[in-house]
């Protein structure tokens, strides 16, 4: 269920720009946004098993609204803002990512109440798009993946990218269940998860200041060593009484 999702995801990204091309940006955000939007809804009318192939679908489409996003502020940057335009970008991403997890406080996550604010966010995220005044930025070309090239180019990244996405897949679908195994409340499972984005989020400039100073790979594994300790003390506190591990609440 976690991992079709993103199967979609990887799928769509390198076939986004053929459609982005032929149709332009507005109208691929529009068709990604209304699809990803029917898929959320339809979780209302079909049954679980069928979730695996919808969970497939929405992951290629919310794919194709990150590439229709992405390329186009690429387009329209220079190289004087295009560092900037992006860190804002990723504040904006991780910010709403976070406030995002407190909307199981809306309802019981069990039941189907969720679902059509999922849906009814994303119908509106369209309306600003056909009404800009922008043009159309220039074509999105193609992504030729070789990853016999890249292996040889940079095996460091090529090697932190694989673990990088083992992780975050991990977290964001199973953090939830993680929480819940420990007895968490709803609203702290809420939490739990806004306060793992947050972190992501605090950490972006000093983790970018370190890897423009010092050689990467050493940056790699300086912020590699601390993940892998909390993930460590994640992994040994359920062994620990609950009454002393979630002593302090999440409130």
């Amino acid at each position: 269920m976690t991992s079709s999702y993103f199967f979609g995801f990887a799928i769509r990204t390198l076939r986004a720009a053929p459609l982005i091309n032929q149709v332009g940006h507005i109208r691929s955000f529009a068709a990604f946004s209304a699809i990803t939007s029917a898929v959320i809804l339809s979780f209302l009318l079909v049954l679980e098993p069928s979730w695996v192939g919808l969970r497939m679908i929405m992951g290629a489409s919310i794919a194709g609204c990150f590439v229709v996003n992405e390329s186009w502020l690429t387009n329209r940057a220079t190289n004087q803002n295009r560092g900037i335009l992006l860190s804002i970008y990723m504040i904006i991403v991780y910010l709403a990512s976070a406030i995002s997890q407190q909307s199981l406080r809306l309802g019981d996550p069990g039941c189907f109440n969720i679902f059509p604010y999922a849906g009814i966010l994303l119908a509106l995220s369209i309306v600003p798009i056909p009404l800009t005044r922008a043009t159309h930025s220039d074509p999105v070309q193609k992504p030729q993946v070789d990853i016999r090239q890249l292996l040889f180019i940079s095996p460091t990244a090529v090697l932190g990218c694989i673990i990088s996405g083992i992780v975050l897949g991990s977290l964001w679908d199973l953090g939830p269940v993680y929480a819940h195994m420990q007895e968490l409340r709803v609203n702290q499972i809420a939490t739990f998860m806004s306060i793992s984005v947050v972190g992501g989020l605090l950490f972006q400039i000093p983790i970018r200041c370190l890897s423009d100073h010092f050689d990467r790979r050493k940056a790699l594994l300086t912020v590699s060593i601390p993940a892998m300790l909390a993930a460590l003390l994640l992994s040994i506190g359920s062994r620990f009484n609950r009454q002393y591990v979630f002593k302090c609440r999440l409130f």
